[in-house]
């Protein structure tokens, strides 16, 4: 008859873990890098009874990141499923886990778990054994554990325990509760099926201290019309005498007045492409652009360079835009243009509710760059 029923292994591993005397346990760890898996090294942790049998054990072993091997969600605490690991062309030496096989020797298990930084195992086996390797920890290179291992043999007067460190040393090793942060939300520059992003930004010629900055629009679809809002405190502005240059169809006058249209804050488009265009409101000065039109159901807006913006290094423009792509659909771009730092731009899109009539103006603090 079988004497190691349920109810004696437990009783016999909770007195294996309150037991109270002298110390006769030895713990060695070999660390050995993985050959066969580049960039991480098995620590095997071994136990001797110094003449003891020992068949009770508490381990836990937290850690800044563990390999851990769980195909189909199919726990590896322990050695038990090594067959399966191998089946699927797994290296059982590659994953962390408890080194008892309870398909050998009977383990009355109190409590075991795993993640990625976390192995625990509160037991107690059969037999026990003088010497016997206990753990497999797998590290990443960087990475590191602590450990806490507490073990009891048969005609031992107590728990012998042992804790410390593994890997390396500048590692971080967050407590077992603690929660990565969530990610920041992602900005993107799409809205369905519309982008409104850089093109390029340019040196400003013959203006030394300015750069242009071209915004292009991609479509997929119709846009049926469009109203853009820009406004900065110094926008620069190409003078032609008692003329608005809020499109590019007074590119040709410019440069008969030895203008350079590149020096000009304007949209990249105009009647002269899009002759059935109908122009709401038009109007411009050194500190705002704004435009309100309306495309012909037969010549719709499809996209390409949209505005070019001058700016001196130092200053921000704020471009408010709503892309209407048929009488109900309202998608809306809010992005900032000119120089964060030391960089040359800084393109944010902030996604907003099609709900919204209008939009607020987006604020950033700015570091001016020497010229």
């Amino acid at each position: 008859m079988n004497l190691w029923t349920s109810t004696a292994r437990t009783a016999a591993l909770i007195a294996a873990l309150t037991a109270a005397s002298a110390h006769a346990a030895t713990l060695s760890i070999n660390a050995q890098p993985l050959i066969d898996l580049p960039g991480f090294t098995a620590y095997t942790f071994n136990l001797d009874g110094d003449g003891f049998r020992l068949n009770g054990f508490e381990m836990e072993f937290l850690a800044s990141e563990l390999n851990q091997y769980n195909p189909l969600g199919i726990e590896t605490v322990f050695s038990d499923n090594n067959v399966f690991l191998e089946n699927l062309s797994l290296n059982p030496a590659h994953d962390t886990q408890l080194l008892f096989n309870r398909n050998l020797e009977p383990v009355n298990i109190v409590t075991a778990s795993e993640s990625d930084r976390h192995l625990y195992g509160t037991f107690a086996t059969r037999d026990g054994s003088p010497a016997l390797d206990v753990t497999r920890i797998v590290l990443p290179d960087g990475a590191a554990a602590e450990y806490s291992i507490g073990t009891y043999g048969q005609g031992m007067d107590e728990i012998d325990w042992f804790s410390g460190r593994i890997g390396d040393p500048n590692a971080v090793i967050q407590p077992l509760d603690w929660q990565p942060p969530e990610p920041e939300p992602t900005i993107t520059n799409v809205t369905g099926e519309l982008s409104l992003s850089l093109k390029n930004v340019q040196r400003t010629a013959g203006m030394p201290g300015y750069s242009t900055y071209t915004l292009e629009m991609t479509s997929t679809g119709e846009v049926f019309a469009l109203e853009v809002d820009l406004a900065g405190e110094a926008i620069h502005q190409a003078p032609l005498p008692g003329l608005q240059s809020v499109f590019n169809n007074l590119d040709i006058p410019m440069v008969a007045a030895g203008i350079d249209p590149a020096s000009d804050t304007h949209l990249l488009f105009s009647q002269d492409n899009y002759p059935l265009m109908n122009i709401f409101e038009a109007h411009e000065d050194d500190q705002h652009l704004f435009a309100e039109m309306l495309f012909d159901r037969d010549q719709r807006y499809l996209g390409g360079d949209f505005i070019q913006v001058v700016l001196k290094d130092g200053d921000l423009a704020y471009l408010d835009l709503k892309v209407y792509d048929n009488v109900q659909d309202t998608q809306k771009f809010k992005k900032v243009i000119g120089q964060i730092g030391d960089r040359d731009l800084v393109l944010v899109q902030v996604p907003e509710p099609a709900s919204l009539i209008t939009l607020a103006a987006l604020a950033l603090i700015q570091r001016r760059r020497s010229a």
